[in-house]
């Protein structure tokens, strides 16, 4: 049994069966593999991913650091908008959600860019929010406000 490339157990007697302390392996995203070798020497592997998520210390108590790229604090916007966030963590970011105002917008995994069609918003302030999760639920976010404008009166002919 090997978790990553290390080997961790061997068996050769039936049941087989493995003991793994995880504490000796870093948490985050991992693998187990066991490889099977039969008496005509004919060999089968199975791998399987996990999150390795250890208790006490090692337990993952950094949230992620969120950032809204655009638009900037303060702007004042008008018509369709990109909103364009990141996430990044120590261990993994599995989630960055955008909302306006509180009503989610857009969700991925570590970036995201959305549109946010101001016409169909009132003219004044909003609030845009990035939320980042990590795989142990822990949440790091980030807000800017800004105006939108108020729309542009109809051209006289």
């Amino acid at each position: 049994l090997y978790a990553g490339t290390r080997l961790i157990a061997t068996d050769t007697a039936l049941p087989f069966e493995f003991a793994w302390d995880t504490t000796a392996t870093a948490n985050g995203n991992s693998t187990l593999r066991a490889d099977a070798v039969d008496g005509a020497n004919n060999s089968a592997s199975s791998q399987v991913g996990l999150f390795v998520a250890n208790g006490g210390a090692g337990t993952d108590t950094v949230a992620p650091v969120t950032t809204i790229s655009s638009p900037i604090n303060g702007s004042t916007v008008s018509g369709t908008v990109t909103i364009s966030a990141t996430a990044t963590d120590n261990v993994a970011v599995t989630q960055l959600a955008v909302s306006v105002d509180g009503q989610l917008l857009c969700a991925a995994t570590a970036t995201v860019s959305c549109s946010w069609n101001t016409r169909r918003a009132s003219a004044g302030a909003h609030a845009i929010a990035a939320v980042g999760t990590d795989a142990a639920g822990n949440k790091g976010s980030t807000a800017v406000s800004v105006t939108v404008g108020a729309p542009a009166p109809p051209k006289r002919k």
